[in-house]
């Protein structure tokens, strides 16, 4: 079809050294049931040679958020200290990481994602920035889903208080 693909490469024997078949196999299952979702990296496929084992994902040019944060960081960094030379009253503001509307952005498009894997019975035990890739629309998606967790069926998903703040003081318990 043309389109870009991403290749995830796992070598067979360090996943049998370091034993974390299970956890390749949770990924593949996870990724196959979360997608197709626009803030979920898309798998496309799978496939084995004799000595390693391929993922086929949707491919995610803009780096991940981590690598977008930075930048982001470092073009303000230039310009806020060439527009600030000589001015040392205003290095107090200093730059800033990325604006409010990119903040409220990603943070929207990560709960998406996350409520996304919570409603099919995921559990993210490895979310940060650099599991976080940005695709061609400049939309932010979960990938790197190796340590996702799915809790059986005799164990119950964490708990969600519903977005009610949490009272600082709490009685004791015995």
């Amino acid at each position: 079809s043309g389109k870009s693909v991403a290749l995830k490469v796992v070598s067979k024997v360090q996943m049998l050294q370091q034993q974390k078949v299970d956890s390749i196999m949770r990924e593949k299952d996870a990724l196959y049931s979360l997608g197709p979702h626009p803030f979920v990296a898309r798998i496309y496929g799978t496939a084995q040679s004799d000595d390693e084992l391929y993922f086929v994902l949707e491919h995610l040019p803009n780096g991940d958020l981590l690598q977008h944060i930075r930048g982001v960081v470092g073009k303000r960094v230039k310009n806020f200290t060439l527009s600030n030379s000589g001015m040392e009253d205003a290095a107090w503001l200093g730059p800033r990481c990325l604006d409010f509307h990119d903040m409220q952005l990603v943070a929207a498009q990560l709960v998406a994602g996350i409520s996304h894997t919570r409603k099919k019975g995921y559990v993210l035990r490895d979310f940060k920035a650099e599991n976080v890739c940005i695709d061609a629309e400049y939309r932010c998606c979960l990938i790197d889903l190796d340590t996702v967790d799915k809790p059986s069926e005799d164990k119950a998903l964490p708990r969600s208080n519903n977005g009610v703040a949490v009272d600082p003081v709490r009685k004791s318990e015995p």
